[in-house]
């Protein structure tokens, strides 16, 4: 959530002014890999656009939170095998 505090804490972390509303929300990040280096999508456009990119969540975290919600017959949504390829990919294209 933007606030005033957040707001400082930017400004002095940074060492810039900070203006209300110079930031870039974003639901999930996936934390892949751009195409063109080794930066995640999200230093990718803080870099080229000098704003902070914040996520609600990234791709970790939402697969973590998958593996306690359970379906109607009590079987985690995110399963040991789902989760095994997710790590595998992040492994192989993240950032």
């Amino acid at each position: 959530v933007w606030t005033p505090s957040v707001e400082e804490q930017l400004a002095q972390e940074t060492k810039q002014s900070i203006f209300p509303g110079m930031m870039f929300m974003m639901a999930k990040d996936r934390m892949e890999k751009t195409k063109d280096s080794d930066l995640s999508a999200v230093k990718a456009v803080e870099a080229e656009f000098g704003f902070p990119v914040m996520a609600i969540a990234n791709v970790r975290e939402i697969f973590e939170a998958g593996r306690s919600i359970m379906t109607a017959d009590g079987t985690p949504y995110v399963t040991d095998e789902i989760a095994a390829a997710a790590d595998a990919y992040l492994a192989q294209y993240g950032a």
